[in-house]
Parts: structure tokens; C-alpha cells; sequence
């Protein structure tokens, strides 16, 4: 549930880090962890640390489409 408020929510409604903080760190939660072994290119997208533009949003359709 964390991981998806993470997504969902703002830094004010949640009191820390949010708006796909653990993906701009590089971190692998585990719905990302699942959708990259359906979606193996979100890999890159994770190593790069969501740096490029649209990917956040990749990986978030990605990751909630997989759920």
C-alpha cells in the first residue's frame, strides 16, 4: 500500500517523500520488482532513476496495469 500512495499522494498528505520518490532514487519496491519480470524494459527506465521525461509515468501505467 505504501508503494502505491508513494505514487498517489503528495509529500503534504503522506508527511515524507512522495510522487514516485523510491523510483527517482532507483529504489525497486515490489510492484515494480513484479512489473519488471512482465516488463523487462521498466529496467532501464529504474537504473536511470526515472530521468528522462515520461518516465514516471511509464512505470507508473506499467507498474498499476501489472496489479
Amino acid at each position: 500500500m505504501d508503494d502505491a500512495l508513494d505514487l498517489t499522494s503528495t509529500e503534504d498528505e503522506l508527511g515524507k517523500p512522495a510522487e514516485g520518490a523510491d523510483m527517482k532514487l532507483g529504489l525497486v519496491t515490489a510492484p515494480t520488482y513484479f512489473a519488471i519480470q512482465k516488463f523487462p524494459e521498466l529496467k532501464e527506465i529504474i537504473k536511470r532513476k526515472c530521468s528522462e521525461e515520461g518516465d514516471l509515468e511509464k512505470v507508473w501505467i506499467t507498474k498499476f496495469s501489472n496489479i
